[in-house]
């Protein structure tokens, strides 16, 4: 059974007359008679008779007329729905993102996003960069933001905007082992991220580089975390720059040098998979953030 088909069946119910139908329908009158016996022939019932120069609907045709009014109907909505997700209209954008960069960061993205794209229903699921990364290989995130190596590049998923930033070693305003950092980092206590997380690999070699072994007195997996123990006293903490930026600019925390060595980096990624054709919303988001340039100097 075809949709023209049922388009024709339809049209000729309320013109009865086949010449009429076509014209209608944009078709000849041999098409759609032909279209007629062809569904006739499905359904094994014939569904018009003749009543003068007029035709009307048999039994068979009562039966099938509002199952197939109702089936155009649907059509059409369905095809309306489509039109809308292709437009941004409507639609659900499933985004992963690390723990510290859901709270402080990509609220920042999702801002500008929900701006242009307000029916677009959002879900954010939190995770490791690992635990992402593996999310979107199997289809179960669209996008996901996270701090990602160099490496990463040709073997991962598709990064497709990127965010460059210092990690920086700051203390409380009042932290009396600060003045020491230059001269013996090694021996301050250091407030470090927990093992085994993108950041924490790149601050480990970071230390080694350095030779330094610090000592590591708290770790935790949150930047929020880290930045509370630092405020009291605790130790150091090794910190994406954009986490504390606020700090800094109030003075309550201070960022202190560790000897002489030149400035960590390391880079907030948006990514996607390599395979498959993205979402109308995915797009969107993706040229939201390769505009977003600012996005992690914003307040």
């Amino acid at each position: 059974m075809e949709l023209r088909e049922i388009r024709s069946f339809v049209v000729l119910s309320d013109l009865r007359n086949i010449t009429r139908a076509a014209e209608a329908l944009h078709l000849s009158p041999a098409a759609v008679h032909k279209q007629i016996k062809m569904l006739e022939q499905e359904l094994g019932a014939r569904l018009y008779e003749k009543a003068g120069r007029k035709l009307r609907l048999t039994q068979a045709g009562e039966t099938l007329l509002p199952y197939a009014r109702n089936l155009l109907a649907q059509y059409r909505e369905t095809m309306a729905a489509f039109e809308e997700w292709k437009e941004m209209k409507r639609g659900v954008l499933r985004l992963g993102s690390g723990a510290g960069i859901s709270i402080i960061v990509l609220p920042r993205l999702l801002s500008t996003f929900r701006a242009g794209y307000p029916e677009i229903e959002v879900t954010v699921d939190t995770g490791s960069t690992a635990s992402l990364v593996h999310a979107l290989d199997e289809a179960a995130l669209d996008a996901a933001m996270f701090v990602a190596s160099d490496a990463m590049d040709a073997l991962g998923p598709n990064i497709v905007a990127s965010w460059p930033y210092r990690i920086v070693a700051v203390a409380s305003r009042d932290f009396g082992g600060r003045e020491g950092v230059r001269n013996d980092p090694g021996g301050q206590p250091f407030v470090l991220f927990k093992e085994g997380s993108q950041i924490e690999r790149a601050i480990d070699a970071y230390f080694l580089r350095l030779g330094i072994r610090p000592r590591v007195v708290m770790r935790f997996d949150h930047a929020e975390a880290i930045k509370s123990m630092v405020r009291i006293g605790v130790g150091i903490g090794m910190l994406p720059q954009w986490s504390v930026s606020a700090e800094l600019a109030s003075g309550e925390l201070v960022e202190v040098k560790i000897g002489d060595a030149a400035p960590l980096t390391s880079r907030i990624v948006l990514a996607v998979r390599r395979a498959g054709i993205l979402p109308p919303a995915v797009q969107g988001l993706v040229e939201i953030a390769r505009q977003s340039k600012d996005l992690l100097d914003r307040d």
